[in-house]
This record gives C-alpha cells, sequence and structure tokens, in this order.
C-alpha cells in the first residue's frame, strides 16, 4: 500500500467514525419524541386538536367528512393530516387520539432526521446537519404533539429537499400535501416554485421543463382533494378563515402580531436563564443567517419562508392562536442550530479533537444544548395537562347519558363536544357554524344562538360568549337547568335543556 492510499484510507476511515458518531448522536436525540409519546395522555390533547379528530373519528367509521351531523362544513384547517389520521384509524382499530400522538411524534423524529440524511441537497456539512437535529430534538413542542405541527415540518423540509435535489415532481408533490396540511404552504410553494424557475432560466434547460413538472406535482393531489371538496363544502378551503377574521375584528381576540411582536419571539431562546436565553438565541441565529448567506444559500428558503409565513398571517387579520407560534420557532431553531455549529467550529479553530481546548468548547456545547431542551424535558417530566380537558370529559358523558344523536349543544369550545359525542355542535365563535360569523363582528353571541336555538347549552361561568343568552329574559321560559359540573379553574360549567312545550320568542 502507497503513503497516498494508506492517508486516503486513514481519511475514509475517519469519516465513516464522523458519519457513525452523528447516527449515535441522533439515535439519542430520537428518544425525545419517543418519550413525549409514551408520556403523554393522548385522551384530552387540547380543545382545538380535537376539532381536527372529530373529522378523523367520523371518516374512520364511514360517516364521511362531517363535524358529527349534516350539513358539511370544512371546520378543521388541515384535510391531509386528518385524513390520515382517519386512514390509520381504520386500519388499526387505535383511538384517532393516539394515532394523532404517534403520528405526530414519528413526525417529529423523522424532522430530527431529515437534515442529517438530505444534507447533500442542502449543501450541509455533517457537523451542521446534526447540530440542527440536536436543536429540533431539544426544542420540542410535547404541549401541541397530537397536531399538526410537526407533519407540517417535515413535509416542509421534504419539499425543499425534492427541490434541491432536482426531484422536480416529487418536491411539487410535497408542496401541494403541505398546502394541504396547513394553508400556508402554498407561500413555500411559491419561493421553492420561484427557485425552480431561476434554475431552470440560469441552465437554459432543453426537453421537459423543471417548472412544469413541479407544477404538475404540486397540481395532484390540490386536484384529488378539490374533485371532493367543492361538491362537498363548495369550497377547497376551511370555513373558519372567515370566523378567525372576525374573531379579530370584534376586539375579543389579540391579533398575530401581537402575540408575535409582544410575547413570542421576546419569548424565545436557548436554555432557562430569561433574558440571556433570549440573548442567547438571537445571537446564534445571527450568526446562523451570516452562515446561510455566505455558504449555504440553499438554506435560505426556510428564514424567506419564516418571514413571508409572518406577514401572510398579519395582512390576514387572523387571532394570535398559541400553535400559529410554532412554525416561527421551528425557523429560528433551524437557524440558530446553523449558527451554534459556526461558533463552536469557529472557537476550535480547525483543531482536531482532543486538548483541554477542545474538551472545554464541547462540554460548552454540549451544555448549551442541554440547555435548549430545559423546558422539552421539563414537560417530559410533567407532562403538560390542559385543564379544561376532565371538566369537558365529565359534560360530555354527562351528554352521552341524556341526549341522542339526534339532538344538538352549543358553546364557545367544541372540539370535545365533537370528538366525545355525536351531537350536532353549534359554535358560538363561528369556527364550526358559519351561520355566527356576522354576528361575531358585533360581539353578539346571541342573534345567532336564537336564531338555531340548539337543544342544550353548555354555560361557562363567567363567559362573555354566555351571558348575554342566559340573561335574556326569554332564557328560562325556554330552557331549564339541568346539572352543574365543576369546571376549568374556579369557574363552573352549567348544562342547561331547552324545554319541549312552546318556547318564547326572541
Amino acid at each position: 500500500m502507497t503513503s497516498g492510499e494508506g492517508v486516503q484510507e486513514t481519511a475514509e476511515r475517519a469519516g465513516l467514525i464522523s458519519v457513525r458518531t452523528g447516527v449515535l448522536i441522533l439515535l439519542i436525540a430520537s428518544l425525545m419524541p419517543l418519550a413525549a409519546a409514551l408520556r403523554l395522555d393522548p385522551a384530552f390533547p387540547g380543545d382545538d386538536a380535537l376539532i381536527s379528530l372529530t373529522y378523523a373519528k367520523n371518516l374512520a367509521r364511514g360517516d364521511g367528512f362531517i363535524f358529527n351531523q349534516p350539513p358539511a362544513v370544512l371546520a378543521t384547517t388541515t384535510p391531509a393530516f386528518t385524513l390520515a389520521v382517519a386512514g390509520l384509524t381504520a386500519v388499526t382499530g387505535f383511538e384517532p387520539t393516539e394515532v394523532a400522538l404517534w403520528v405526530s411524534a414519528v413526525s417529529w423524529a423523522a424532522l430530527i432526521w431529515s437534515f442529517f440524511v438530505f444534507r447533500e441537497a442542502f449543501g450541509l456539512d455533517l457537523g451542521q446537519s446534526v447540530t440542527v437535529g440536536c436543536m429540533l430534538a431539544a426544542q420540542g413542542w410535547v404541549a401541541h404533539l397530537s397536531m399538526e405541527a410537526y407533519p407540517f415540518a417535515l413535509i416542509l423540509v421534504l419539499a425543499a429537499a425534492m427541490v434541491w435535489s432536482q426531484r422536480w415532481f416529487l418536491g411539487g408533490l410535497a408542496v401541494g400535501v403541505l398546502f394541504l396540511t396547513r394553508g400556508e404552504g402554498v407561500l413555500f410553494g411559491v419561493i421553492l416554485g420561484l427557485v425552480v424557475v431561476a434554475g431552470e432560466i440560469r441552465l437554459r434547460s432543453h426537453g421537459r421543463s423543471p417548472t412544469l413538472i413541479y407544477v404538475l406535482g404540486g397540481a395532484l393531489p390540490i386536484l384529488a382533494w378539490a374533485a371532493y371538496a367543492l361538491p362537498t363544502f363548495g369550497s377547497i378551503l376551511p370555513a373558519t378563515l372567515a370566523a378567525k377574521m372576525a374573531q379579530v375584528a370584534s376586539g375579543l381576540w389579540a391579533p398575530f402580531p401581537v402575540r408575535l411582536f409582544g410575547e413570542w419571539l421576546p419569548g424565545w431562546g436557548v436554555g432557562p436563564w430569561g433574558m440571556v436565553s433570549t440573548a442567547l438565541g438571537y445571537v446564534l441565529v445571527g450568526a446562523g443567517l451570516v452562515v446561510i448567506g455566505l455558504r449555504r444559500p440553499r438554506m435560505a428558503v426556510f428564514p424567506v419562508w419564516g418571514v413571508a409565513y409572518a406577514v401572510g398571517y398579519t395582512l390576514l387579520s387572523v387571532p394570535g392562536y398559541t400553535w400559529y407560534r410554532l412554525p416561527v420557532i421551528f425557523i429560528l431553531t433551524v437557524i440558530a442550530g446553523m449558527g451554534f455549529e459556526a461558533v463552536v467550529r469557529l472557537v476550535l479553530g480547525g483543531r482536531r479533537p482532543g486538548g483541554m481546548r477542545s474538551v472545554t468548547v464541547w462540554a460548552l456545547a454540549v451544555g448549551v444544548i442541554v440547555a435548549a431542551g430545559w423546558q422539552t424535558a421539563g414537560a417530559l417530566r410533567r407532562p403538560p395537562t390542559d385543564y379544561r380537558g376532565p371538566a369537558y370529559l365529565t359534560v360530555a358523558r354527562w351528554l352521552n347519558s341524556d341526549a341522542n344523536p339526534r339532538q344538538s349543544v352549543a358553546f364557545s369550545e367544541v372540539g370535545a363536544l365533537g370528538y366525545y359525542t355525536d351531537l350536532a355542535v353549534v359554535d358560538l365563535v363561528g369556527l364550526v357554524t358559519p351561520s355566527m360569523i356576522p354576528h361575531i363582528l358585533n360581539r353578539d353571541f346571541a342573534t345567532g344562538f336564537w336564531e338555531i336555538m340548539p337543544d342544550y347549552l353548555i354555560e361557562l361561568e363567567g363567559s362573555e360568549f354566555t351571558r348575554p343568552i342566559v340573561e335574556n329574559p326569554l332564557f328560562l321560559g325556554s330552557y331549564s337547568q339541568e346539572v352543574i359540573v365543576d369546571g376549568p379553574g374556579d369557574r363552573s360549567l352549567t348544562i342547561y335543556r331547552r324545554r319541549s312545550g312552546p318556547v318564547g320568542q326572541y
């Protein structure tokens, strides 16, 4: 063996060991999603998550894409995730809540590996891909694990990886599914589309057009969904957007930018040290943006989409629902991972592993990763529980014993009622009941109620949604109080039933 061959063999062996080390690190990081799925109780993943899972429940048992009872209204913002959960529920026999939890956890684990697997497509080196994966494991969204946030983030990465790999059709196909997972996926599709068009112009491609292939891939799932959704719902888009815009216009919900700039961005960081964590987090984000701008331009599609996402939601004037921050956190985490790896590389100065300086730097690096996962680890030690869950499940059990599926119930949070009963549900804030939307603009939650006059009303003590209804002089002549249960916090929940005889006129 020549000396040159020996050097090459040594380099290959070192590279293999590095890859093996990266695989080991990511395997350890992947324990985070597994632990979360095993620790969480799937029974009440949150009232909003249960809206989509109500559709999945009905689809899995063959009742169609309905929220328990006709007419068909598309009140889930994630048709693709809903269909996936419904299909797996029908095949496995598990509860939709259990399926949703594991689909999200598996997507989280796959996201941790995604930049490592597709590092060549993104132009990343091994250290960058592993560091980003570790940061994605550390900054987990345990409280929202049964929602579509992790599947969406995973498909987002896969779509970009396919485009950068010049697999135009698969990239477009992923974008189509991304749009059906969350509507804001269309923004990422446009960004990737510009990348495809620019590449085609630069390379002056002959033969089949990459842009056309990309568009055809994206059109396939969207057209398939349109063929079903248009005759069923009259639209391929969820009916909830108008309700959300009305909620903000009413002044009772904080708009997206208010929470983004007043709460989410100032509260994000990479440790348990308050302002120090926030400052460190944004230093790493700044370093990551420099690395992306100078050395890894293919990663720029993620911060560009993050800005487009924030601008789009601001222009739409929708409420700042808590889970709307998750895409922002995802982008910040990816960029911070890029910056963190660059800082470690800079401090090491190209030195090989070994020596006191290297040991100290790597110990500090591990410490930062552990600190970044401090809140996630805390959520695993004490799994987050929704304080509304026990009360809402109690109400659902009572209704199941007293009502029949042909009857209806009104409330301002309808996920648990939809999932745990088969009643027709009247949503006082309009997400599931579009006829309420015109009244919400005027903070009028009573008129829509009296127009429908459901069989049951759930009153949350002190609620601005139900107080105008029960304080109407005609209410007690039309409805009788049936039971009072302990509600969320120190507030009671009262169940009223419509009287069977003649009722007062509103």
